[in-house]
């Protein structure tokens, strides 16, 4: 089924988004299924090189006591992880807390708004394209990428240096990091387990949640200038 789903667009590039108060979510409880579309990478996360299997989680619902993610279409729904040192497994069933705004699922402050604001660029560039498993692990790469190194904006994205390189694999991860700066950003919504991999999904269609802070590293919090808002479509399914 197709549902609609807002783009958040800043006035002025590279500057600061509306800040706006916190907003309190609720929890989730859902199976993971698999990885749907994934391909093996080795990246160094500074213990030396290893092999993941990169990709897109696919999520059957059990229950919701949040208002955001509600039922998407019949109960499944897709995120990407953004730890690397703890995991989910195939089968099991897991309940996390929903975090809002998303930049406190990674300690808030420019660093967790810098980081926040580039995976909603992220998303909205290239959520969409992915249906292929070179598609979805150079995704997936991206944004750990951006959570490893993207605290101090978009010029700190290097795949060949900082706390997360990749060694192969994802040939498409660099053009996406490449694309980002100033664009739209999409809602995300942040799903934390205090004993399991963390993951990010979309906010549910309508929903109403936090914009980020300040996008650029050291740049103030203040109103960026006019907020321009367009519905696109787009498949959960």
């Amino acid at each position: 089924m197709r549902l609609q789903r807002m783009l958040l667009l800043t006035g002025v590039p590279l500057t600061a988004a509306l800040c706006v108060a916190p907003a309190s979510g609720g929890t989730v409880t859902a199976k993971f299924n698999n990885l749907d579309l994934a391909q093996n990478v080795q990246v160094n996360i500074g213990s030396g090189n290893q092999t993941f299997s990169a990709g897109r989680f696919d999520w059957t619902l059990v229950s919701s006591s949040g208002t955001l993610l509600g039922d998407y279409g019949g109960g499944n729904f897709k995120t990407f992880c953004v730890e690397l040192t703890q995991f989910v497994a195939p089968g099991g069933t897991y309940t996390f807390n929903e975090i809002l705004p998303l930049a406190n699922l990674f300690g808030g402050g420019t660093s967790g708004a810098n980081i926040a604001n580039l995976l909603g660029e992220l998303y909205a560039d290239e959520f969409d394209n992915v249906d292929t498993a070179a598609e979805a692990a150079s995704f997936q790469v991206a944004v750990w990428e951006i959570v490893k190194d993207g605290g101090a904006g978009v010029a700190n994205l290097n795949l060949g240096a900082g706390n997360f390189t990749l060694v192969s694999g994802a040939s498409l991860a660099a053009s996406y990091l490449a694309n980002l700066g100033g664009g739209p950003v999409e809602a995300l919504v942040g799903l934390q387990n205090p004993s399991h991999q963390d993951q990010i999904v979309l906010a549910k269609a309508g929903a109403v949640i936090p914009l980020p802070g300040a996008f650029a590293a050291g740049l103030p919090l203040m109103l960026a200038g006019a907020t321009a808002m367009r519905m696109r479509q787009r498949r959960w399914a």
